[in-house]
């Protein structure tokens, strides 16, 4: 899957999420105005519809985690961790090469 194609599906995603806690929050306030809750109520229900779609996000988020570590294994690509040893390994070798070097005939 490419990078663009990734950040479109999880900005939808999350811009669903926001969508869906805008349109929970007017439902809640017209609730309140027509009288089916309390004020009260209105802020329980608010707050636990809102606890469900940050729930939601989160789990949004760990499956959208782990889809692309899936594909990171399958497609053999290396992670930031493989690539900072691998710069570290190169590293160490060219100090020893450097120690290694016949210093210039003066």
């Amino acid at each position: 899957m490419k990078k663009g194609l990734l950040e479109k599906v999880i900005l939808s995603g999350l811009g669903l999420a926001s969508l869906t806690q805008e349109k929970a929050g007017k439902l809640v306030d017209e609730l309140v105005r027509e009288g089916e809750v309390s004020e009260k109520e209105g802020a329980v229900l608010a707050k636990k519809v809102m606890d469900n779609i940050e729930k939601s996000r989160k789990e949004m988020e760990n499956k959208v985690d782990k889809t692309v570590k899936e594909i990171m294994t399958k497609t053999n690509i290396p992670s930031k961790k493989d690539l900072v040893a691998l710069e570290k390994k190169i590293d160490e070798l060219s100090k020893k090469l450097e120690n290694k070097k016949p210093e210039a005939k003066k």
